[in-house]
């Protein structure tokens, strides 16, 4: 048996326009791969698909885009892992905007995804938002702060064969768990 995913294809095709003021960025992408060998027959994978859309306009300073993803695969919007035999599509999407003025840009992003659950077992949910700002010191550096908060319910005990509820409580192991991230730091490219 192998754990990983065999035989993948993917690929993606891109647009980048403008149209009088505003910017126009559009993305396709799709990927296929054969499930990763079992050595248990009670438990047979389906192979992975995942596709995804994207869409960002630009203008006056703002840039507002989303994103949309969905496919039978396990694992978040990668989709870098297999399903059960009997699961369901998964699908996620986000939607973002920021406003940057001279050295300036503040941000703001909300998401929600779901992943399949066997039979009357409710779905995996997970919803998450932040916010945040970048200030430019020189060209290539800048300093970062942002605040983010993640909701994560209906956690299975093998979220890629999810039969059993995580037990009832909420924290690392259990079955809902929340998030909360805060950043501050620098960010250097060159």
């Amino acid at each position: 048996p192998t754990d990983s995913l065999r035989n993948e294809l993917s690929g993606a095709i891109r647009y980048r326009g403008t149209f009088s003021n505003i910017g126009v960025a559009a993305s396709f992408g799709a990927m296929r791969a054969d499930a990763q060998e079992v050595a248990s027959t009670a438990t047979q994978l389906q192979d992975v698909t995942a596709y995804h859309l994207g869409l960002n306009l630009s203008g006056f300073g703002f840039t507002v885009g989303g994103e949309y993803n969905w496919g039978k695969y396990s694992g978040g919007s990668t989709g870098r892992a297999a399903l059960a035999q009997g699961l369901g599509n998964s699908n996620n999407w986000a939607v973002g905007v920021t406003y940057t003025m001279g050295a300036l840009s503040l941000g703001a992003f909300y998401g929600e995804g779901t992943r399949d659950a066997f039979g009357a077992n409710p779905d995996r949910e997970q919803k998450v938002w932040g916010i945040g700002l970048a200030y430019n010191l020189a060209p290539g550096w800048d300093v970062v702060a942002n605040y983010s908060q993640q909701e994560d319910s209906n956690i299975y005990t093998s979220p890629s064969n999810p039969t059993t509820l995580a037990p009832a409580g909420s924290g690392y192991g259990q079955r809902n768990r929340d998030a909360d991230i805060f950043i501050v730091g620098t960010r250097i490219a060159f």
